[in-house]
């Protein structure tokens, strides 16, 4: 790895100064930790509240085979036609259904221009998180790229050199709403972060501006004026989530999360147990209209291309998603998501997507604004008779290969990469 690399992804936390962040009251040291590439023995804690350690700085004391943490990163340009997202990620690969050498690696996402992507998986050396303040950076050891954030958590930036794909570059997020969990301000230092089924939710940048130079081989990334997002999570992973719906936004002066997801596989439902989850909040120009873990007050449904809800596995794609928030005495929000983009399937369980586009919404019969958007899907639950490894597309059985180029997996360069065995 460059040299240069390192010093970028430090150089801003390491002569910040001490700025003001959400919670005034508290100071939290500097501290480096270093996480292996590979699970270690022992029982984990977690660090659930603001008040007992940096907003996004490490909330997992060691990674073990049960405990995840990751640090989730995404930009687009205003019209959604560009975009790139990275999840950092430290969990043994093997607790969400994958077979790496490392526990350290990330997924790197990109959508061009021209309609096309490329999504790959990095495995990486030790990683080194250091906060100040309630900011984080990450360095990847060994797989060139990193982010940096300053202490108060107003402005990230990723940094890429990562030589072996011809991806280089960086992209800049300042945040424009304040810091958050999934229904509480920054400044709720004893709000229970982990509440996200058995997952810890600290959104450091709700929403943002972004400007993005990044080259991946031949094409490139580049916009002046876009949308820019970064949370964290950590906890006990994914496995009761079926079916999860994820989209965060911004239209007009409105800003948005949205989740709604299964807790129960929908072909064998506990009628006696509650069947989804759901996580609302909704901004306007700096007020809170809504923020809530009540399921009823939002629902998301896939439109076009033969969508159905629930999905039966990852293909077809849909098009986009209607999302509909009852914000109470603020009324009712109608939002239409209406993707820009392609998404490889990244073969997690039956298979995780990722979309960009815009969003059009309004209070029901107000005036519809519209502005950038994220779309994601995920459930890691193999389907009935179909092997690790393979999808349903067309009502046929294709095998997907392993690195990701416009939708072809190269499980063959997998291997060469040492990234998983034999």
């Amino acid at each position: 790895m460059r040299i240069s690399l390192l010093l970028t992804i430090f150089s801003s936390l390491s002569s910040a100064t001490a700025l003001v962040g959400p919670s005034p009251p508290l100071y939290f040291k500097p501290t480096t930790r270093v996480i292996p590439p590979h699970p270690v023995d022992g029982e984990t804690s977690f660090i659930d509240t603001h008040r007992n350690g940096p907003f996004d700085g490490p909330h997992t004391d060691l990674i073990n085979s049960t405990a995840i943490e990751w640090w989730y990163f995404d930009a687009s340009s205003m019209e959604g036609e560009q975009a790139i997202a990275v999840w950092w990620t430290t969990p043994n690969p093997a607790a969400i259904g994958l077979n790496f050498t490392s526990s350290n690696w990330f997924i790197f996402h990109s959508r061009f221009r021209d309609g096309t992507s490329y999504d790959t998986f990095i495995p990486a050396d030790e990683v080194i998180i250091k906060t100040t303040g309630d900011g984080s950076s990450g360095l990847y050891t060994g797989a060139g790229s990193g982010w940096s954030g300053t202490p108060d958590m107003s402005h990230y930036s990723m940094s890429f050199d990562i030589q072996d794909e011809g991806i280089r570059g960086e992209v800049q997020i300042m945040r424009i709403v304040p810091s958050r969990s999934a229904k509480r301000p920054a400044t709720d230092l004893d709000e229970d972060m982990r509440n996200i089924g058995a997952l810890g939710w600290a959104l450091a940048v709700p929403g943002g501006d972004a400007t993005a130079y990044v080259q991946v081989g031949e094409k490139t990334i580049s916009f002046d004026e876009g949308s820019g997002y970064h949370d964290h999570n950590w906890g006990i992973g994914l496995a009761d989530f079926h079916n999860w719906y994820a989209i965060h936004g911004r239209f007009g002066l409105y800003t948005f999360t949205a989740i709604e997801t299964l807790l129960q596989a929908p072909s064998s439902p506990d009628i006696n147990s509650p069947t989804t989850f759901g996580q609302t909040w909704l901004d306007y120009n700096g007020t809170t209209l809504v923020e809530t873990l009540d399921p009823s007050a939002v629902r998301i449904r896939p439109w076009g291309n033969g969508a159905e809800y629930p999905p039966k596995g990852y293909y077809p794609n849909p098009l986009g998603a209607v999302i509909t928030i009852d914000a109470g005495e603020h009324g009712v929000f109608e939002l239409n998501v209406t993707s820009k983009t392609s998404s490889p399937r990244v073969p997690m369980g039956v298979g995780l997507g990722k979309w960009f586009g815009t969003v059009k919404g309004s209070v029901r019969g107000g005036k519809v604004s519209e502005g950038p958007a994220m779309f994601e899907w995920l459930d890691l639950d193999l389907e009935p008779g179909v092997e690790e490894g393979l999808v349903v597309q067309g009502g046929a059985l294709r095998r997907d290969e392993g690195v990701m180029k416009d939708g072809v997996w190269s499980r063959d360069m997998e291997k060469k990469r040492g990234w998983v065995e034999g």
